[in-house]
């Protein structure tokens, strides 16, 4: 029987506490890891890491809904104990888009609300109807998005997240994927506080200017793909790492702390963003990875230490929406 980890929580600006290391449930269809996320998710609150992170996107809500009530039905936890999140996608961004997806997420997930629900990109898209299996993005011949540039995320999405926070269905909202200047463009007009920031960040990215601004509003940042990214599907259907997680692996500063606290690289990555105060949520369905994420607070890493894994930053991103890129709210044009 593995014994529980105690979880850190960070306070968020509503007062709601949110466990500091979550589980990611993104997958390829060509993973495989869909079918594993129900089993992934009861693991994981077992374990204790009961801060569950998915998307109406990636497909899976039903399954994590169904991780999630399994553990409940079990006694493993209850609800108020479970911090789920889910995200809005870009094709629904117009006010009955949010309204109408933020409904279709609880009734996939199965539950009354969610502890906080997001915005995931700052880039307004239109729907063609070919429906989203496969593919994260519907694209024309050029390879583009259908960009919607008429739907403004700060005068019309944002107020429609915010009934849906007045209404209870979440918990909380906040965003992802904005950068600095959005952050303060949104707060300008945003009657409720997003809680948080969710955006790639590792010692590659480690996204401090950000985090800066984002604290400047009491924002927190929450990192995904802490790990360099998912493996990438090759032509002959096999995964491929992908370079930036190669070089995080095999850097000899990160290889170095790994070896001085005995703990492995992933483990070091990890405590990097924990270090820092930013909330992280890797992605595995395998219960012995979801123990070793869970398995970093047992040490702590020097301010200069923290320091020199920032000094790594070098602005190489694993997740490149191509398809987004021209829009006219693009968020990485900028940090």
């Amino acid at each position: 029987m593995t014994s529980k980890f105690n979880i850190p929580t960070v306070k968020l600006n509503n007062g709601l506490e949110i466990p500091i290391v979550g589980l990611g449930t993104y997958g390829s269809p060509q993973s495989g890891d869909r079918e594993k996320i129900v089993q992934a998710v009861y693991d994981a609150i077992s374990i204790g890491v009961t801060h569950i992170d998915t998307a109406w996107i990636y497909e899976v809500e039903d399954k994590v809904g169904e991780g999630v009530r399994k553990a409940i039905a079990d006694g493993v936890a209850k609800r108020e104990d479970i911090f789920v999140v889910t995200k809005i996608w870009c094709t629904n961004l117009k006010k009955e888009g949010v309204t109408r997806q933020a409904r279709e997420s609880l009734k996939n997930l199965g539950l009354d609300y969610v502890d906080c629900l997001l915005v995931h990109w700052p880039t307004p898209l239109k729907d063609d109807g070919s429906g989203i299996s496969d593919r994260v993005f519907q694209v024309g011949p050029d390879g583009k998005a259908f960009f919607d540039n008429d739907t403004n995320i700060y005068t019309e999405t944002w107020p429609a997240m915010e009934e849906i926070y007045n209404q209870g269905l979440a918990k909380s909202i906040g965003v992802s994927n904005f950068n600095t200047k959005q952050i303060e463009e949104l707060m300008k007009t945003a009657k409720v506080t997003p809680v948080t920031n969710q955006v790639e960040c590792t010692p590659f990215l480690p996204q401090t200017k950000l985090q800066k601004v984002c604290a400047q509003h009491e924002i927190t940042l929450t990192a995904y793909s802490p790990f360099g990214g998912s493996p990438k599907p090759q032509s002959d259907g096999t995964l491929k790492d992908q370079d930036i997680t190669l070089a995080l692996r095999t850097h000899p500063i990160i290889k170095e702390l790994a070896d001085k606290y005995g703990k492995t690289v992933y483990q070091i990555l990890l405590k990097f963003h924990t270090s820092r105060g930013v909330i992280v949520i890797p992605k595995t369905v395998t219960k012995e990875r979801i123990i070793q994420n869970a398995d970093i607070f047992d040490f702590e890493l020097a301010d200069e230490e923290i320091k020199s894994l920032e000094a790594l930053g070098n602005g190489g991103r694993s997740v490149i929406p191509t398809p987004l890129i021209g829009h006219q709210k693009y968020p990485f044009v900028e940090e």
